[in-house]
């Protein structure tokens, strides 16, 4: 890698940066030895990210450093500045977005919306940046916001996309389903803020069957489950055990006690059963297989403190076969925060039963 000038390695580590999640793409170039691998580590050192909170409050995390006052921030070059979140919680906090852009126009955007509605001028904004954004949504919004919202989709301005599971219904999730067929589109996250409420919506269950009728458009894609996961895990296990119990060689049992009285079985029984046919379910992955995954589709930029296996759900035959790569985070409460995180891989933990459990979970349709 010597004999290529730095001119073009700094070029491909900017275009590296950005591209979303770009700081785990250097994370991995910057491996490399001679002048590629120096320009990697140079760049992910010294980027920056900027936080605006109710556009009172200002952060910069510069080298490992936290920035508040305006003098150390305006000191941070601006090319450095790659990544920016902004909180939007009224329409004043919409109409300055456009000055932040202009202020850092190299960065990668993500959108905070903490209010039900948004304004057509800020909507207009989103669809006239030069590449799309991330946006969470942490509050359900009104019907005018949600028409409006569906601008932003229909110009293919979303590559990420964060909710809280109990809007995730209705209209809102007809709008998952158009965002999940975009080219452009690569992770949808679904979290929740209650630790220990049940999940008020069928998200998951809705979305798994829509991948069964329009996988080649969910190719590539990833589905995140994050903070309390039980609700979503339970459809995402309810959905393989259906399909699977359809198959004659795969698990019957579960499907004719579930259809005959759900409530024959006791709940550590039945928590055990269901681990049993997950097992036998899901497959696990080679490292072969582990390796094609995140070559094709990054699938080591999904990384966990204790991370699981890969475990692969398959269904279908010839160009109809489709796959779901499923993965989580094996930590206890404790160890969540402890530990350097690692991808899973092959050497991962391989009891399924821990999926319960998790506070994130990624699935991979391929």
């Amino acid at each position: 890698m010597d004999t290529v000038p730095i001119a073009f390695c700094q070029h491909l580590c900017d275009i590296l940066l950005w591209k979303d999640s770009g700081l785990l793409s250097l994370s991995e170039v910057d491996k490399l030895s001679g002048n590629f691998g120096k320009c990697a580590r140079f760049a992910s050192h010294r980027t920056a990210q900027f936080f605006a909170y109710k556009m009172e409050s200002e952060t910069v995390y510069y080298r490992r450093r936290k920035l508040e006052t305006p003098e150390e921030i305006n000191a941070v070059p601006k090319k450095f500045v790659r990544f920016v979140w902004i909180t939007l919680h009224n329409e004043e906090d919409q109409n300055v977005c456009r000055a932040l852009v202009k202020r850092f126009p190299y960065a990668f955007f993500t959108f905070w919306l903490q209010s039900p509605s948004i304004t057509e001028a800020w909507v207009n904004f989103v669809c006239s940046l030069k590449k799309p954004a991330s946006i969470e949504i942490w509050e359900g919004l009104d019907s005018h916001a949600a028409s409006l919202f569906q601008k932003i989709i229909a110009h293919g301005k979303i590559t990420e996309l964060k909710m809280i599971e109990d809007i995730a219904k209705d209209g809102t999730l007809e709008l998952l389903k158009s965002i999940l067929c975009q080219d452009q589109f690569k992770e949808l996250t679904i979290f929740s803020l209650s630790d220990n409420e049940s999940w008020k919506s069928d998200v998951i269950s809705e979305l798994l069957q829509f991948w069964s009728e329009n996988s080649e458009k969910f190719r590539g894609k990833s589905l995140l489950l994050k903070n309390n996961c039980k609700g979503g895990v339970e459809q995402l296990q309810d959905f393989v055990l259906r399909r699977a119990a359809s198959r004659p060689t795969d698990v019957s049992g579960l499907q004719e006690a579930m259809e005959e009285d759900p409530g024959t079985l006791a709940e550590p029984w039945k928590n055990t059963v269901v681990h049993e046919n997950l097992q036998m379910a899901l497959e696990v992955c080679s490292k072969e297989e582990c390796d094609s995954i995140n070559k094709y589709y990054r699938y080591h930029h999904t990384q966990f403190a204790k991370p699981s296996c890969v475990y692969k759900y398959e269904e279908g035959e010839g160009e109809e076969r489709r796959r779901l790569y499923i993965s989580f985070d094996c930590a206890g409460y404790t160890e969540r925060y402890r530990r350097c995180k690692l991808p899973a891989s092959p050497s991962g933990n391989k009891d399924a039963g821990l999926m319960r459990s998790t506070d994130l979970l990624h699935v991979l349709f391929a």
